[in-house]
């Protein structure tokens, strides 16, 4: 709609997209802060309060990265801080802003224009499957699915998300059928306990072992730099000198 202008571009994919992505995520945690049966008033409160918080010291914590961290944000950084969703964000703004969705749906990439042909196809199919078959569709959703395949390709690969398959199915199918009374109880408590143990250890290890600079080398803190992912040799194509997509340049 702007072309030419970047900044018009992310603009419009911050407060179109994080606001909607924002909510969800605070209506979720409300949600769950209900089935561990805590007060919603008081997480409300928490809520409002951590945001607020959180403005200053994620801004501070980016400048502070940004100003002492060597490499960030490039494929050989140390300590693999590489920032896969601000590329992604980097090159969204370049083919949508800078370059322009014009040439880039008309010229570059031609076929993406179909994307949203299929998808409509796809959203009417589903509708009249379920019409049809309401019994078998009744928990097959087509968003979720897309969704499924956009975050296995886009930031993250499939080993990020297969272990929550596999805890999903014993709380959510084998616990839940077998023991509904302790899974009533204690299911949602113990997931929020998980979590907040999980960023209170967090902040523990930064301040102890790694602003101090001390080092523990066992399993858990070399594993990631074994095998094909801290190799990086399992690739299907070799990359060509000038990279895969369109040469530099070829978009003036």
């Amino acid at each position: 709609m702007v072309h030419g202008n970047a900044v018009a571009s992310l603009i419009c994919r911050v407060f179109g997209y994080n606001t909607d992505e924002q909510a969800e995520t605070f209506i979720g945690d409300q949600k769950l802060a209900h089935y561990a049966r805590m007060p919603p008033r008081a997480v409300f409160r928490a809520q409002m309060t951590a945001t607020l918080l959180q403005c200053f010291v994620t801004t501070g914590a980016i400048t502070w990265l940004i100003n002492n961290t060597p490499d960030l944000c490039t494929s050989t950084q140390s300590a693999r801080l590489v920032c896969t969703f601000p590329n992604q964000l980097y090159s969204n703004t370049l083919l949508l802003g800078v370059i322009g969705p014009q040439r880039t749906y008309d010229v570059i990439y031609p076929a993406l224009k179909y994307g949203f042909l299929v998808g409509t196809i796809i959203g009417i199919g589903f509708w009249a499957l379920r019409r049809r078959y309401t019994k078998y569709l009744k928990y097959v959703h087509p968003v979720v699915i897309l969704s499924g395949i956009t975050r296995y390709g886009a930031t993250y690969n499939l080993s990020y998300f297969t272990p929550g398959i596999y805890f999903s199915f014993i709380f959510m199918y084998y616990i839940r059928r077998r023991y509904l009374m302790w899974w009533t109880k204690y299911n949602y408590i113990l997931s929020s306990g998980l979590t907040a143990g999980m960023a209170f250890s967090g902040i523990l290890i930064f301040f102890a072992l790694q602003f101090t600079g001390h080092q523990l080398q066992w399993w858990g803190t070399t594993v990631q730099l074994k095998g094909v992912d801290g190799v990086g040799t399992a690739t299907l194509l070799k990359v060509p000198e000038g990279g895969f997509g369109p040469a530099v340049g070829s978009w003036r």
